[in-house]
């Protein structure tokens, strides 16, 4: 049963499909674990029987390998280790006890006597390498991840954080990203240290599982968690915003026991402090995050979300909270579906978990853009997701458009900035006049095309926020580069944003640049200010357009 629903390649899935031999296949793990009360945590890697279900854990895990962490110093520590490991699960893929040790060296005379005979319940196939990502990291030295200098993000993928078709958010595409193979994990997802457990029979990258309460219950969920008790505090669900936030925080934790006790549900979750949701500082903010225990962090979601539904029953049309519920909501069954499913997954079974796992993902992102929309934090998202974020992203148009921009539309960034945050902390376009008769251009900043600021920041009001186009800020700080000199590129291209992929009007955008040019500015007529302008106004922001086609 198990090779016949075996994943990924496997010579021992082949093997058993052709009336071969059969393997018993195994896994390993590692993680590190405290063992004093002052902190010392010690290194273990165990193997496991995969398909023993045995109702106690140490009948189902055997540790093989204990070390103290201060000893630890990463490859030079655990490289020894490991190439016992391998050379010791290829001896188990054959089958046959060995005749010498994993160095040549020679064995005692007891194991001497079992060389050459075969291995009880073999031969034995490796097919999980299971740990958290601080684990995986520490024996294979990733070369990827989320880093903006780097293209990839991905170890097993070619999902990439920039603009193209394999950008990591868009969720929808996943099953049609390249996987990497075992050869091009080695040569491109690991560095110069190659690790040994690339070295056993069979390896694939696909056998690395991540622990699923690290990455959901102890990643998501705490983001999750936070940003609907937040949205449920603010809407005085567990008393009035005038109560002090500990109060409520209290009732919360009370609430939350009693619904527990209702369900049957086990659970020893001390009271929730505010030192619990942590929200950065003032000068460093960050995504709130609630740091519940593992389990008790499972269990409160599922509160959340039934607390999310009888608010909505008051709320009335309040968008942000459906979404919310239907986050809260998802993610609860998904628990529920791969706590209640068996290892071996129906059709059914399997899809029902992708659906619920990728609707997830959609909701999550789609929160995440109306909170970066607004300007705050709400959902855990790196800057470079932003303009990533769904159809209204249009971050395959920055290449054409950084080529046009690099020469010709050039603003002082310390302006870019001022004005961004003024039109944030006034939104209002008449505040804005009187903020900029009084306080940028009182504070010395030489503005010699007025309009073309006003236009800027009044395309900011209008189009940043009601449209989602929240890179534009990120983006002229990039190409607006050094100088406080305005071409009538940059009058153009507000002017583009404010009106004409709006009204879609290409005759009415020539006679705006005439008038313009009449008033006096310096406009220089480029290629790039038609790419510009054409291009939103042909349905590029609907449809998409091959930028490589635009240039051309």
């Amino acid at each position: 049963m198990h090779w016949k629903q075996h994943r990924y390649p496997h010579p021992a899935a082949d093997a058993a499909s052709s009336g071969g031999k059969l393997y018993t296949p195994i896994g390993v793990s590692g993680d590190d674990a405290q063992y004093t009360l002052g902190g010392a945590k010690i290194i273990v890697m165990l193997l496991s029987f995969c398909l023993h279900e045995a109702q106690a854990l140490e009948l189902s895990r055997f540790p093989w390998f204990v070390l103290r962490g201060e000893y630890n110093l990463g490859p030079p520590t655990l490289d020894g280790p490991l190439r016992v490991l391998a050379w010791s699960l290829n001896v188990a893929y054959g089958g046959v006890f060995p005749a010498v040790g994993p160095c040549g060296d020679a064995l005692s005379e007891a194991r001497r006597k079992q060389a050459n005979k075969p291995l009880a319940g073999g031969p034995y196939a490796l097919v999980e390498i299971r740990g958290d990502w601080k684990w995986h990291y520490e024996i294979f030295r990733f070369q990827r991840n989320y880093n903006p200098k780097l293209v990839h993000t991905c170890h097993f993928c070619d999902a990439t954080h920039r603009a193209g078709r394999h950008q990591f958010s868009k969720f929808e595409a996943f099953r049609d990203t390249p996987r990497l193979s075992p050869s091009q994990f080695i040569t491109k997802a690991l560095g110069s240290y190659v690790a040994p457990l690339t070295w056993v029979t069979g390896f694939n990258p696909e056998a690395i599982h991540y622990c699923a309460m690290h990455v959901v219950n102890l990643g998501l969920a705490q983001w999750i968690n936070a940003a609907t008790l937040l949205a449920l505090l603010d809407r005085g669900f567990f008393g009035a915003k005038t109560v002090a936030l500990a109060a409520r925080l209290q009732v919360c934790t009370l609430r939350f026991r009693r619904w527990c006790s209702l369900h049957g549900i086990m659970q020893s979750q001390p009271f929730i402090t505010v030192g619990m949701l942590h929200m950065g500082s003032a000068a460093a903010p960050t995504a709130p995050e609630l740091t519940l225990k593992a389990y008790h962090g499972r269990v409160f979601l599922a509160f959340l979300s039934c607390c999310c539904e009888v608010a909505l029953q008051s709320a009335g049309d309040d968008s942000e909270l459906q979404l919310i519920a239907a986050l809260t909501s998802n993610l609860a069954h998904w628990h529920l579906a791969v706590e209640s499913y068996p290892r071996y997954l129906l059709p059914d079974q399997a899809t029902r978990l992708w659906s619920l796992a990728n609707r997830t993902c959609l909701l999550y992102r789609s929160l995440a853009a109306r909170a970066i929309r607004a300007g705050i934090y709400f959902l855990e998202l790196r800057n470079c997701c932003w303009r990533q974020l769904g159809t209204w992203s249009t971050s395959d148009f920055w290449v054409p458009l950084l080529w046009v921009l690099d020469s010709t539309f050039q603003v002082l960034a310390g302006q870019v900035l001022l004005v961004y945050a003024t039109a944030l902390l006034l939104g209002s376009w008449n505040n804005f006049l009187g903020a900029y008769a009084s306080k940028l251009k009182g504070a010395g900043f030489d503005f010699q095309v007025l309009a073309g600021h006003m236009l800027l920041v009044y395309a900011l009001q209008r189009c940043y926020w009601a449209r989602g186009i929240v890179f534009w800020v990120p983006l002229l700080r990039r190409v607006l580069d050094s100088t406080s000199k305005v071409l009538a590129g940059r009058v153009l291209l507000v002017y583009m944003l404010q009106h004409c992929y709006v009204l879609g009007s290409w005759n009415r955008l020539l006679g705006a640049y005439a008038s313009l040019k009449g008033a006096g500015f310096e406009f220089q007529v480029l290629a790039g200010h038609v790419l510009l302008v054409y291009t939103p106004q042909c349905g590029y922001w609907a449809h998409g357009v091959d930028s490589g086609k635009l240039l051309q």
